[in-house]
């Protein structure tokens, strides 16, 4: 399951949502960077599987993961037993058999404003590092080290 759960973190640092098939999306709220879940999606969109199949698996051992996944944790709440993902967030179940999930890292403070955990890229920071890159370049090829 470390593999699912790491790609699963790692997916929402820089995108969006996350759809786990047959269970629910992960949703990014912006700007406070707080992740929440929802059952209400729960069709498969790919994304998941492909990011698996990835970094490895097969399209048997990608379903198969994420099936499991989504088992582990509705038989532990089933139990009545929560489900934890360390420094994501925590399963519960909630009213009505649903799932609740409550985000475990926290925005942090500096100087009195919110910073989201999610990692953002400056396009600006981005551009002038490719610049400086292709400056280093050109002189490495005219200098001839």
């Amino acid at each position: 399951m470390e593999l699912l759960t790491n790609i699963i973190i790692g997916y929402l640092k820089h995108n969006k949502r996350l759809v786990v098939p047959k269970f629910g999306v992960f949703i990014v709220k912006q700007p406070e960077g707080t992740i929440i879940f929802s059952e209400l999606m729960r069709s498969d969109d790919g994304v998941l599987r492909s990011l698996l199949v990835a970094y490895g698996c097969n399209e048997l051992a990608a379903n198969g993961i994420i099936d499991r996944f989504s088992f582990e944790i509705r038989h532990k709440l089933s139990r009545g037993e929560s489900y934890v993902i360390p420094d994501f967030g925590e399963f519960t179940e909630a009213e009505n058999n649903t799932i609740r999930f409550k985000h475990k890292r926290e925005p942090k403070v500096f100087g009195g404003t919110i910073k989201p955990p999610v990692e953002r890229f400056d396009d600006e920071k981005l551009k002038l590092q490719r610049i400086q890159r292709i400056r280093q370049q050109q002189s490495e090829n005219i200098t001839g080290h």
